[in-house]
């Protein structure tokens, strides 16, 4: 159907016969060729110039990082122009252009930033900092509520963008273990405070060489299990397993220093306590992120029962009126709070206050399953299309039962031939030298040593010509040394040059790693004015002073 042409106004026709007047047919005829021409075109739209979008994360165990990393992918894939960049290496004078931005960053240790981005969160509480008026922006500040200081750093960073001057587009969101359900619809909503994209242009996928994206949580790789042997007596007071596993070539990249994480179901050993504690019917229907499923399924495979988090605690004191619960959750008894979680599971809430809730409550109050992240004891030069852990049992006892590691016990169990989900955490502040030729320090109290079996295997394997010294400690040379056997070699072979060995229970006095290290101080010393690197990798809580 033609459209219908409109005449144009009195005063229009005017200029134009005034613009014609005088001209010769011949150009009169082109004329209206050219105007023709014009009416056939497709409107053109003015290009409207689109602001920058910054998307900043602060990562400790790469949570922050995959969320920033996903909010970006969709807001570049309806127009926007997006800046995507690590705290680490924001300057800022570079804030100061910004119209708009998005921080996503997690709590550390006693309410620290992630390590790599202090030096941003110093420079920002700076005298010297520069006025952030024009700044509009949105804080999503990761955290775990059973620590005192809950979601701190991203507290501290609102408050200072705040006196800064900048203004938020968003109010703060303080997102707890469960961040995979609440970060969402928060995001969603601070995606539409942005100005919308207008005249965005499509854009053509043009394909290009297969390539296999890189394994994640939400998509691990199965990789098979090869073998699973024991590196501890069966006196030892815990017990460490070496598990070997591989994958196809080209599916899974790694370095020296990264870790792996691992999607695991939580064990029968841990789930059917938990039910008979609840003695409710194990098949009863759950809704759970939206799915219809079995109070079993959920508790084996989507919640996490031996770690536990605030809001059990919040369920419990408000259903059963406890004094002791109401107590422990005062801001003022934090650091208890933090002690009654790390010792007690899921288990023994239900059996001193049993019947409290029932299972949709439950479910409701738990986290869902989390991650589990082990160092990798492997080289990718050596170890060609495998990696290895190290993997110690958590049994510890608490009252008058063994408390169960969730993952731990599942590694246990697994048998050569099984599969389990898995994908790389990088870790770029646990790296070996660029220069070969650098000599290295490495302590490692038990299961810590793990990323230096891989740093020497990696470092003997490409030919570096630095030295290697090894501090390693444990209760009993006999029961739990760990890889003894490679590491004598090692040093027989002059592959490792000095190690340093401390057995706490060998003996009448007790020696820790720790003690070598002061007795070594003046070797120490020469090592490190030789330009040496120095790593430390252990358990946080046992290494504290």
């Amino acid at each position: 159907m033609n459209a219908i042409v409109q005449p144009p106004g009195a005063a229009v026709l005017e200029r134009v016969d005034q613009a014609l007047l005088g001209l010769p047919v011949d150009n009169l005829i082109w004329l209206s060729g050219y105007v023709y021409g014009l009416a056939r075109q497709p409107p053109q739209t003015t290009a409207v110039a689109q602001r920058t979008v910054a998307i900043y994360y602060g990562s400790q165990t790469g949570n922050a990082r995959r969320l920033a990393e996903g909010t970006a992918a969709r807001l570049k894939a309806e127009g926007q122009n997006v800046r995507l960049s690590s705290l680490a290496d924001l300057r800022l004078r570079d804030l100061r252009g910004l119209e708009e931005a998005l921080f996503v960053v997690s709590t550390q240790g006693d309410g620290e930033p992630p390590e790599d981005c202090r030096s941003f969160f110093e420079a920002l509480d700076a005298e010297s900092a520069p006025q952030l008026s024009q700044l509009r922006y949105a804080v999503l500040a990761l955290g775990d509520s059973s620590y005192p200081h809950y979601c701190a750093a991203g507290r501290r960073l609102d408050a200072r963008l705040a006196a800064l001057g900048a203004q938020p587009a968003h109010e703060r969101l303080e997102a707890d273990l469960d961040f995979a359900r609440t970060a969402p619809p928060w995001l969603a909503q601070w995606q539409s405070t942005l100005a919308p994209v207008e005249s965005a242009p499509q854009v053509l996928a043009v394909p290009t060489a297969a390539t296999t994206s890189a394994p994640t949580p939400e998509q691990p790789l199965a990789l098979e299990l090869l073998s699973n042997l024991p590196l501890t007596t069966s006196a030892a007071l815990r017990e460490v397993r070496h598990l070997e596993l591989a994958f196809e070539p080209g599916q899974l990249g790694y370095q020296p220093g990264d870790a792996l994480g691992l999607r695991f179901a939580n064990p029968p050993e841990l789930v059917e306590p938990v039910l008979q504690a609840l003695a409710i019917d194990a098949q009863q229907p759950v809704q759970l992120d939206g799915d219809t499923l079995t109070l079993q399924q959920a508790l084996a495979e989507r919640l996490e029962i031996s770690r536990l988090g605030r809001p059990l605690l919040q369920q419990l004191a408000q259903h059963s009126g406890d004094a002791r619960l109401q107590s422990l959750l005062q801001p003022a008894n934090s650091g208890d709070l933090q002690r009654y979680l790390r010792g007690h599971q899921l288990l023994d809430l239900l059996q001193a206050w049993p019947g409290v809730l029932d299972a949709q409550r439950l479910v409701d109050s738990l986290p869902p399953l989390q991650q589990r992240l082990y160092s990798i004891a492997s080289s990718p030069s050596r170890h060609a299309d495998e990696v290895h852990l190290t993997v110690a049992l958590r049994r510890d006892q608490q009252a008058e039962r063994l408390a169960l590691g969730a993952c731990s016990t599942a590694l246990a169990q697994l048998q050569p031939g099984q599969q389990i989900g898995a994908w790389v955490q990088p870790n770029e502040r646990f790296r070996l030298p660029s220069d070969p030729s650098r000599d290295i320090i490495m302590i490692g109290p038990g299961t810590g040593v793990a990323p230096y079996r891989g740093f020497l295997a990696e470092r003997n394997e490409t030919g570096a010509s630095g030295r290697h010294w090894l501090f390693f400690g444990c209760r009993r040379r006999a029961d739990d040394f760990l890889y003894q056997t490679e590491w004598l070699q090692a040093q027989r072979e002059g592959r490792l040059q000095r190690l340093s060995t401390a057995f706490s229970r060998d003996g009448s006095a007790r020696t820790y790693v720790q003690d070598r290290l002061r007795a070594e101080a003046a070797e120490l010393y020469r090592w490190i004015d030789g330009g040496a690197h120095i790593y430390l990798c252990g358990d946080a809580f046992a290494m504290a002073p």
